[in-house]
Parts: C-alpha cells; sequence; structure tokens
C-alpha cells in the first residue's frame, strides 16, 4: 500500500515541535490498514528543560542545577544541589510523580564537607514528587553541618 505525499506531510506537520511549547504530541496512523497489534501509537516527548525543585536539609538557597525531559512515559532527570547542610535529612522534589518506588544511587556526594565513599542513594516513592537523599547503603542520614552536595541523573516511570 502506498501513502499519499499528502499524507506524508501531514505526519510530518503532526511531529513538527511548536516553537511555543516543549511538549509535542506524536500519534499518527499510517493508514496501512492495521492498529499496530492494538498499541496506542501515540505518545509525549518533552524537551530537556529546567525545573525549579525545593530542597530540604540544606542552610539558606543551595545552588540547583535540576533538568529533566520526559519521552512517552519515562523520565530522565539529573539533579545537582550544592550547599550548605542544616539538617540530617536530605530530600527534593521531582518534576512529576512516580508511577513506582525505586532506590537509585547517587553518582557523587559529599557529606559533612567530606565526599563519600560509600554507597549514597535517592528513594523515589510511588504515587509521588517526593525524593529522600540518604549518605549510605544502609540509609544513613546526613550531617547537620557544613557541605553537602548531591549529584544524580536517573530515569523513572510516569505515574
Amino acid at each position: 500500500m502506498e501513502i499519499s505525499e499528502n499524507r506524508i506531510r501531514e505526519i510530518i506537520n503532526k511531529i513538527l515541535l511548536d516553537r511555543k511549547t516543549s511538549e509535542l504530541q506524536v500519534g499518527f496512523d499510517l493508514g496501512l490498514g492495521h492498529n499496530h497489534d492494538g498499541v496506542n501509537s501515540k505518545f509525549l516527548v518533552k524537551r530537556w528543560a529546567t525545573w525549579t525543585p525545593s530542597a530540604g536539609g540544606w542552610a539558606g538557597s543551595p545552588t540547583i542545577v535540576a533538568r529533566w525531559s520526559q519521552v512517552d512515559k519515562i523520565v530522565t532527570c539529573l539533579i545537582s544541589i550544592t550547599g550548605a547542610s542544616s539538617a540530617v535529612n536530605t530530600t527534593f522534589v521531582l518534576p512529576v510523580a512516580s508511577k513506582i518506588t525505586m532506590a537509585i544511587p547517587i553518582a557523587r556526594a559529599m557529606n559533612n564537607g567530606s565526599w563519600l565513599d560509600g554507597h549514597p542513594w535517592l528513594q523515589i516513592t510511588a504515587g509521588s514528587t517526593s525524593v529522600v537523599c540518604y549518605s549510605t547503603g544502609a540509609g544513613g542520614l546526613w550531617a547537620g553541618a557544613n557541605g553537602k552536595f548531591i549529584y544524580a541523573v536517573f530515569n523513572y516511570e510516569v505515574a
């Protein structure tokens, strides 16, 4: 079955990103007479964008770099928070809620002014945007003073 030139133009127009938004809904029927085994062919693509998460456990205003993108139901995040600690708990908020609870390694972390050699990690809670960070693999808390830093890049499924 052949696809007409007009149909190809229509498909291309549907996938071009409107420059006024960072979202793109992609989905179309090629008109080939089948429904791709019943799978919904529409999905969301969100360009790499910044978000401003609230962060807990930091003195004053920590320096935060937070970027995210979304393809269909998968979100990719980059988070970096640097500052002085003001509490033993360390938290931040995701751009959109997670479908499942999961533990994710933190790529690099500092606690009490010293770089961590252990296994710091973060926990995402199902149905929530809340994230709790731990300084050790055993769920260790953070020092309530001095320098604190976390850096992680991770993926999760949208609720």
